[in-house]
């Protein structure tokens, strides 16, 4: 049957009343398959409101399914309806479900759209509302509407109160490039944790701002927080930027204290702060067997390498005397992975032909370079 005929069978019905008749017509649909229309939907869960003319909420609920089933829950009308029908019900409807739902699923377009249409039907938010709307804020940068859910927070008294709401809030700041703003909510909080901490540093390492990320880390060790390894990682991509290799060595000292020198983020981190501040021995140092087998296991599910990926690989293939494997690696660069080699791939080649001895293919290597080796690179080379 077509939707719109199935339409016009079952408005007379409601408009005059006969809601049996439209619940026979809504379980003929259910037995037979059928896919409802959207304002078939809506109909259904208008027949629900105002606690149901039947009294029995249990049937909304049991239409509420059957709209998720069509796949329509995120259509405008079906969705007012939704909030209409439990709102009027007196029922906490499932909306922090439905928009963590939607933000999880990556349709955080319509996870705002329901939190839009919660506001405007007069129910009240809670903390797990607003966390996944912002988390659906970070996704579409929409750093406007941001702030606008930041004075509804700020309205309702969870602004400096519930840590949970504000680490979302400051990530979304953080999403959005807006570090004053993520900045001024952190400083109104009243409660932090390492989260919050580590959200501000990656906030400002995110805005090339690594001087003063890595003073907030040192301030977040100063107030007895302990760093987590995304916190360690941030700090250690702008010692690599910044050239700080002492200060790089010390945090490496930290990574260790608690064993997070294992995580693969760690790992990867790691070897290119080494790498870029000239310590290529250090940077080999430890991790040829877990970089091979890494790199093999990406290989054989299809993820691409990318530019620290295959100079970890180099660095395993240096440190372990694989000469043909680092040399066939780095031939592969460009032609398999898409990836231009850097300064730090050039100076790993000619490390690894300096280490069996091959001193004339390394010169004559350093000649045919296509880049210009800065100081860093003879720093390496003097070195080996």
């Amino acid at each position: 049957m077509e939707s719109h005929r199935l339409n016009l069978l079952i408005l007379p019905s409601f408009v005059h009343g006969r809601l049996d008749c439209v619940e026979l017509v809504h379980g003929q649909i259910v037995k037979t398959g059928f896919s409802a229309h959207i304002v078939v939907s809506t109909l259904f869960l208008h027949r629900f409101e105002g606690g149901g003319m039947l009294g029995d909420v249990g049937k909304g609920i049991e239409v509420h399914n059957y709209v998720t089933e069509l796949n329509v829950e995120s259509n405008v009308l079906v969705g007012t309806s939704l909030i209409d029908m439990y709102s009027k019900c007196g029922v906490n409807g499932p909306w922090n479900a439905m928009i963590s739902g939607f933000s999880q699923g990556g349709c955080s377009k319509e996870a705002l759209e329901l939190f839009i249409q919660i506001y405007l039907n007069d129910v009240e938010s809670d903390l797990y509302t607003y966390c996944n709307v912002f988390n659906a804020i970070s996704a579409l940068k929409c750093l406007q509407f941001g702030r606008q859910v930041n004075g509804m927070v700020v309205k309702s008294g969870h602004d400096s109160r519930v840590l949970s709401v504000n680490n979302a809030i400051i990530n979304a700041y953080d999403k959005c490039g807006s570090l004053e703003d993520a900045k001024k909510v952190f400083k109104k909080m009243e409660e932090r944790d390492v989260v919050s901490w580590t959200t501000l540093v990656t906030a400002y390492t995110q805005c090339s701002r690594g001087e003063e990320a890595l003073s907030i880390f040192l301030q977040m060790r100063y107030e007895g927080f302990t760093p987590n390894q995304f916190t360690f990682a941030c700090v250690l991509v702008w010692c690599a930027s910044l050239f700080l290799l002492d200060y790089g060595r010390q945090v490496h000292g930290l990574v260790c204290k608690p064993r997070l020198d294992s995580e693969e983020c760690i790992e990867s981190v790691l070897i290119d702060m080494y790498a870029k501040c000239g310590d290529i021995i250090q940077a080999g140092k430890g991790y040829t067997h877990n970089a091979l087998q890494l790199f093999r296991s990406m290989e054989q599910s299809g993820i691409k390498a990318n530019v620290i990926t295959i100079l970890c690989v180099l660095f395993a293939c240096s440190h372990g005397g694989m000469v043909e494997e680092g040399l066939h690696s780095f031939r592969l660069m460009e032609e398999r992975y898409g990836v231009l080699p850097e300064m730090e791939h050039y100076a790993c080649i000619v490390d690894l032909l300096g280490r069996v001895g091959r001193f004339d293919d390394a010169m004559e290597f350093i000649n045919n370079m296509p880049i210009e080796p800065n100081d860093m690179f003879w720093q390496t080379m003097l070195c080996m």
